[in-house]
């Protein structure tokens, strides 16, 4: 795993990650979403190098510069996203999903902020896809350069790209 509980900090700061539930319960979606993330940003092949390339001893240089290409940041950011709308609600009696409401209180949405740093995970992800472009004599055939170049060049050969490359907005559109 490339990210941990402790780094849902800053933008993905996650309150009261001291509790041993909370720790258990954000570990779970690190252990789901992750792999995830990964998957899409990498393929199934490129994540399954990385992942054997960096059990190596010494690690290859190569598999060095891709994980630095990727911060934990922008994984931490994708995984708070999902944490985030999972926490915002629960399910009642008859497996309907409701918004929680405490007495005298006000529930404010947390989607501007997903927005945010969603947002900022695409941009994040863009960044470390141009890596991998530019170092394809490193990393193979990676299926990304013909998306770069449908989407740089104007034409539409409907490719269709992984979430982590798509904006969001907060109207859900």
């Amino acid at each position: 795993m490339l990210v941990s509980v402790n780094d849902f900090v800053t933008t993905v700061n996650i309150p009261n990650t001291d509790e041993a539930p909370l720790i258990a319960d954000l570990q779970g979606f690190v252990n789901k979403y992750e792999p995830m993330y990964m998957g899409q940003l990498l393929g199934a092949d490129l994540y399954a190098q990385l992942t054997a390339g960096l059990q190596e001893e010494p690690i290859p240089a190569k598999w060095t510069a891709l994980k630095n290409a990727i911060t934990t940041e922008q994984i931490a950011q994708f995984i708070y996203w999902y944490f985030v709308r999972k926490k915002n609600t629960y399910l009642s009696g008859m497996n309907i999903a409701v918004k929680p409401q405490s007495e005298n209180a006000i529930n404010v949405s947390p989607i501007v902020d997903q927005v945010q740093v969603w947002n900022d995970m695409v941009e994040s992800s863009y960044k470390s896809a141009k890596f991998i472009q530019d170092n394809n004599v490193d990393y193979g055939n990676y299926y990304l350069p013909n998306v770069f170049k449908t989407f740089y060049y104007g034409r539409f050969n409907w490719v269709l790209m992984p979430d982590i490359f798509y904006k969001q907005n907060d109207k859900n559109i």
